[in-house]
């Protein structure tokens, strides 16, 4: 009979830390952060970011990529929950969580053994191991996995029949329309594991109707955005706001912008080369790209 919104004694959330050991994807990090689009890539994959992938590489008309992109089985597994409803593949950060027996919980071994052992233990391995796994494209996710360009999964592993291992899925499938989303959801998109010891200030000015001035900070593996200005930022971007959406769209040529003048930077462009690493951008796979990722293993 008591009120449901009052406040509780603890914060439930910053004790345990067994949804981080039982997310297949890092979206839950041990400091609180919440990685959105690793876990929204993963667990709703099977529903719209499935549907736009699944359209726009039909669009392209490539049967061998499509193959190597595309199993029976996750098309399959697309149709039917398009088909009848949406299927999640995980909500083990909900099937883990103790709050709704906090005292048992933290008062008793026992009752933490028996979590433990029957479900975070389960959950852990079928997702990482068993259950495919959908992680956002990036050089350092194809590095962790030994994923090469032109290739989108893991190998199967003879040696261990039924483990579906890891498919990567590409960021900028889900696209903004105008800028105003566009820079809302760039700490969203940002990728940390790719901005490792990056410290600096971006400014940008769109300069045309619905852009204006922006600003984001990069520092300690985090991205944080607002508008307005910055001081002493390292690296200004002056552009349309509409070709700044089609560049991060894979539309617009940033190299032909800036000679054309209609994209301009002031300051560290070295900066602007690694915002495909840093927001998740679709890379290249061309033979260019092989070559290199030979010639890095072979170092």
């Amino acid at each position: 009979d008591e009120p449901l919104d009052q406040p509780v004694d603890a914060n439930p959330c910053v004790h345990c830390n067994l949804c981080v050991a039982a997310c297949p994807t890092d979206a839950i990090k041990s400091d609180g952060e919440f990685d959105f689009m690793a876990c929204y890539n993963h667990t709703y994959r099977d529903s719209i970011p499935g549907f736009m992938d699944l359209v726009r590489d039909l669009g392209a008309a490539r049967p061998r990529r499509f193959a190597r992109r595309w199993t029976d089985a996750e098309i399959a597994a697309l149709w039917q929950s398009l088909a009848f409803r949406v299927e999640y593949r995980c909500f083990n950060c909900v099937s883990v969580c103790p709050a709704d027996a906090l005292e048992d919980f933290h008062g008793s071994k026992e009752a933490r053994r028996l979590v433990i052992d029957e479900q975070v233990k389960p959950l852990t391995r079928a997702r990482r191991e068993l259950d495919q796994q959908f992680v956002i494209d990036t050089p350092s996710a194809r590095r962790r996995h030994g994923i090469p360009p032109g290739e989108w999964r893991t190998p199967p592993d003879p040696t261990r029949p039924g483990e579906a291992g890891v498919r990567l899925v590409e960021l900028d499938r889900v696209r903004s329309s105008h800028i105003d989303a566009l820079m809302r959801n760039m700490s969203q998109t940002f990728r940390a594991e790719e901005a490792e010891g990056v410290d600096c200030a971006l400014q940008f000015d769109f300069r045309s109707d619905g852009g204006g001035l922006w600003w984001a900070r990069i520092a300690d593996q985090r991205c944080q955005v607002g508008g307005g200005t910055i001081d002493a930022p390292d690296l200004v971007v002056r552009c349309d706001a509409a070709l700044f959406v089609a560049i991060s769209r894979g539309r617009g040529r940033p190299l032909l912008s800036l000679l054309r003048g209609r994209l301009r930077l002031r300051g560290e462009r070295r900066l602007f080369l690694a915002f495909p690493r840093w927001f998740g951008l679709t890379p290249k796979h061309g033979l260019l790209q092989r070559l290199a990722w030979r010639l890095r293993l072979s170092r």
